[in-house]
């Protein structure tokens, strides 16, 4: 197997990146309240003549926002600001039902659905009222900040009145299943919901609104975060909704596609002018890897991606041939990438357990399988900075020398299991699981893999 140093700097490079992202340490580091004044990197915003602080948001990194958002505030409190609010939050990540801002007042956390199902509950669409409610009050004396982060079209769901939640839910789930990456599906979300697509932001005409972003879409497209609910421009489309459903899912959801043909792209009724800030993004997780892989002594090549990747079995191959090309080329021992690979579901009929990062490393396994001739110590991973991988417990997966050797005479079985995207039993048995529970962030993936190079500098001790 990989020497436990190999499989131990591994870890820590990638737990290094998730940290650099983690929602309350990124909000207090770039969120600063000098009195009348809020600073948000750098940017100020006078508050002098608000009385009131509304907030609100949701997503798998909300509740850390709110958490750094309060620590902030706390460090030196607005004397005469009432705080309030609601946000929605996965089950699990909050330590509390309310966040406190001392004496100015506090905000409601409702863990809306259940760990590891990123889909809306009827609870989510009773917190998207609320926070709705919320945001209708705010009037010229207030100011409103939204928290949005990865996982927020899931947990911000009101559906427009014509098509049931159900319905939405599986439109989710076919076109997910089908292959359609994040601006597919945020495309429709966007139409169907009677907040998401800057809906949310036209209800409100408080004097500020300000949006604090951690991102989870490459590229930072803020239309697609969270489907962009105080995000104006541009409108949401309903005939591209529709060629989305024809192409993904044909002859399916005929009710949808007629009520859709019906709209038109609205136009936009500026309430409020919103502005936005993106706090961190997968770039800034791949940056902080490569800072940790310096003081472990590491040479080392990243990337971040700017848009999907395509299938994640294909993602892993690439990834896999970067591996044995770059310790063949003898000028690195380590590489870092971010990014999103999509994965098209088999019939559920056959599909077995696993989530993108695992069908990822499962899939440059099978690769290496076939390169006999490469006999390099290595250690290979990749994880979901939310801790989440599709319907499992994991984060993702990792594979060395060992687990190689183990497979090696098993590939029919390995290709099985590749086929019917059921990565997690395999890892499972072989004790190659990434288990690292909620995060309280969410930046995309982070791969990285490592090798022996005969050419490499030795590791400090």
């Amino acid at each position: 197997m990989a020497s436990p140093r190999l499989i131990d700097d591994a870890l820590a490079i990638w737990r290094a990146g998730v940290d650099a992202v983690r929602a309350d340490r990124v909000v207090a580091q770039q969120v600063h309240w000098d009195r009348s004044w809020l600073v948000i990197d750098e940017n100020p915003y006078d508050l002098s003549g608000i009385e009131n602080l509304v907030i609100v948001g949701a997503g798998k990194a909300t509740y850390g926002m709110l958490v750094g958002l309060a620590d902030s505030f706390l460090r030196d409190p607005h004397p005469s600001l009432r705080v309030a609010g609601w946000v929605n939050v996965p089950e699990g990540v909050a330590a509390n039902r309310s966040v406190s801002f001392g004496d100015s007042g506090s905000v409601q956390v409702c863990e809306a659905r259940p760990q590891g199902v990123n889909e809306p509950t009827e609870r989510v669409v009773e917190g998207s009222r609320r926070i709705l409610e919320w945001v209708e009050r705010a009037d010229r004396s207030t100011c409103v900040v939204a928290l949005w982060s990865g996982g927020g079209s899931a947990l911000f769901c009101l559906p427009q009145p014509w098509i049931m939640l159900e319905t939405k839910i599986a439109i989710t789930r076919r076109l997910s299943a089908s292959g359609a990456d994040i601006h597919a599906l945020n495309e429709v979300r966007r139409c169907l919901s009677q907040v998401k697509g800057g809906r949310l932001a036209q209800s409100c005409r408080a004097r500020l609104m300000i949006g604090l972003i951690i991102s989870d879409v490459l590229g930072d497209p803020l239309p697609i975060i969270a489907s962009g609910p105080t995000v104006l421009e541009p409108s949401p489309d309903p005939e591209r909704a529709v060629e989305l459903l024809k192409h993904y899912c044909p002859g399916e959801f005929d009710a949808v596609i007629t009520h859709l043909k019906k709209l038109t792209k609205r136009d936009i009724v500026h309430g409020i002018e919103p502005t936005h800030h993106i706090l961190a993004n997968n770039a800034t997780a791949v940056d902080a890897a490569g800072t940790c892989a310096v003081s472990l002594g590491y040479r080392y090549w990243m990337s971040s991606a700017k848009r999907s990747e395509g299938a994640a079995q294909n993602a892993g191959e690439q990834l896999a041939q970067q591996l044995v090309d770059s310790q063949r080329g003898g000028l690195v021992d380590c590489i870092i990438t971010g990014g999103e690979p999509t994965v098209v579901l088999p019939h559920d009929s056959i599909r077995g357990r696993g989530g993108r990062n695992q069908q990822l490393v499962l899939s440059a396994g099978r690769w290496l399988m076939d390169q006999p001739e490469w006999q390099s110590d290595f250690v290979l991973l990749s994880g979901g900075t939310d801790g989440e991988d599709g319907p499992t417990t994991a984060a993702g997966a990792w594979i060395d020398r060992a687990w190689i050797d183990r497979f090696r005479g098993q590939t029919d079985r390995v290709e099985d299991h590749l086929q019917r995207c059921d990565a997690y039993p395999l890892f499972e048995e072989s004790g190659n699981l990434l288990v690292t529970g909620p995060t309280n962030t969410n930046v995309c993936d982070l791969r990285v893999a490592l090798f022996r190079n005969s050419l490499s500098s030795p590791k400090p001790l």
